[in-house]
């Protein structure tokens, strides 16, 4: 009687394991798809009226850190989800205060497609884990 239980628990890890990884890619590669049409349509005008360079380099490399937690979460979804997460955080963080940007709106247009993500790849790593030890 426990073996059964404890295949349906298994089974019932593994689909939330598989549901929130593939919304994770889902949402990351729709929010980086976002990210990056914002840059080309309002963006690059906005970069470019920043009159010191540290923001550009701050902000281009924050999303350049995003793509890379992106590729990275396909493969490894704890790494990925903790780039993802940190990204959206210092992103929306530093467009909130930022003198040039400084709008809630493009913090949470800049954050929010990158939290989301984030979470679901912790979410999926933590479902990974806890079915692993359910095998056991």
């Amino acid at each position: 009687m426990p073996d059964t239980r404890r295949r349906r628990l298994l089974r019932k890890a593994l689909a939330y394991f598989r549901n929130y990884r593939w919304a994770a890619r889902l949402i990351g590669f729709l929010g980086l798809v976002l990210i990056i049409s914002f840059m080309f349509g309002q963006g690059f005008a906005m970069l470019r009226e920043a009159e010191a360079s540290f923001e550009l380099l701050l902000l281009l490399t924050l999303i350049t850190l995003s793509l890379i937690g992106y590729i990275v979460g396909w493969l490894i979804e704890i790494a990925g989800g903790v780039l993802l997460t940190l990204a959206g955080l210092i992103i929306g963080l530093f467009v909130y205060f930022s003198p040039v940007f400084g709008t809630m709106q493009y913090a949470l247009l800049l954050s929010l497609p990158l939290l989301i993500p984030g979470i679901f790849y912790l979410l999926s790593w933590y479902n990974k884990i806890r079915r692993r030890e359910l095998e056991i």
